[in-house]
């Protein structure tokens, strides 16, 4: 069927047809002379509309509705699952991402609006015989206003699907740790920096590089520009979209992501706690009061395995 509020365009093209139905429920009987003529008359008028519906329906399912299904259909962020990444890797990756596909959005909506143009243009110059009457300038005003909100809603579908996903990769864990799916999210390495450990990028420089990302992520339609109608005013579409409930909630939910991973962090942190003595001790002192005792060959032996021992459940932490 048609796409909706397209039938009201088509009020001009019913009433000429309406035209060339008339005789026949007024003036003409079935032993009218010119019934053959009148016959005909109706044939190439459905005809003629069903060409102008066909061109219609071509017209919306190939230039505008499928742009508008790519268009959220598209994933505004690259999340490889058989990866990991380091912050400045992962940000740049994602700037870029979002940069080209900002390109690809604005053109897909440059194309549907040239179409909306162009479904109008066609329901107004197509041909009539009988009916003078024009499309009204309200019915055309709904149409644009239609395929413009058509649009937003594909480019906030793409939005929100997008910054769902990053959502749902930064809350996955497994026993394993935390930030973790198929591969750890990122690159995340447990350093010494005496007299602490400590945890290399720290979880205020992971929430600033899922910051930056979602930023990204609604940047994109800063740039795409939303058809001037009587809905909108004009606005840009990223003002619409940064209000959108859903968008918000999804974003704030990011901002504080990785606070739900701070006590995990710090209880896999205090794992090396037992160890402290290893880089907090006085090496000095402490080999001096070994060698104090006059050790024997047994206790030099006994001495190294303690320290082996040490080594082998370090490397076993996860």
């Amino acid at each position: 069927g048609l796409p909706p509020l397209t039938p009201p365009l088509l009020k001009p093209h019913l009433m000429d047809m309406d035209a060339v139905l008339q005789p026949g429920m007024v003036t003409l009987t079935w032993t009218s002379m010119n019934i053959d003529g009148y016959v005909m008359s109706i044939h190439a008028g459905l005809f003629k509309l069903n060409d102008l519906v066909s061109k219609i329906q071509d017209l919306v399912d190939n230039r505008i509705d499928r742009n508008v299904r790519m268009i959220a259909g598209l994933d505004l962020v690259d999340l490889r699952m058989d990866e990991s990444y380091t912050l400045d890797t992962f940000v740049a990756m994602q700037e870029k991402h979002t940069k080209d596909l900002t390109t690809v959005i604005r053109a897909k909506s440059m194309e549907v609006e040239a179409a909306v143009a162009d479904l109008i243009a066609l329901i107004q110059a197509f041909p009539r015989e009988h009916v003078q009457e024009e499309v009204s300038e309200e019915e055309i005003s709904k149409i644009r206003a239609h395929f413009a909100s058509e649009l937003y809603l594909a480019v906030l579908q793409a939005t929100s699907t997008s910054l769902v996903k990053i959502k749902d990769r930064v809350g996955s864990r497994t026993s394993a740790g935390f930030l973790y799916l198929e591969r750890p999210f990122f690159d995340v390495q447990v350093e010494l920096e005496i007299p602490n450990v400590v945890m290399n990028p720290s979880l205020v420089d992971i929430q600033g590089a899922i910051n930056k990302c979602s930023r990204a992520i609604l940047s994109c339609s800063k740039e795409i520009a939303i058809w001037r109608t009587e809905a909108n005013g004009g606005k840009a579409m990223y003002e619409l979209i940064s209000k959108d409930r859903d968008v918000i909630k999804t974003v704030l939910l990011l901002t504080g992501s990785i606070e739900g991973a701070k006590r995990q962090v710090y209880d896999y942190l205090l794992t090396f706690i037992k160890y402290d003595w290893l880089w907090k001790g006085n090496m000095q002192q402490a080999y001096q009061e070994f060698m104090a005792k006059d050790p024997s060959l047994e206790d030099f032996e006994m001495e190294l395995k303690r320290y082996v021992d040490v080594e082998g459940e370090i490397t076993k932490i996860p």
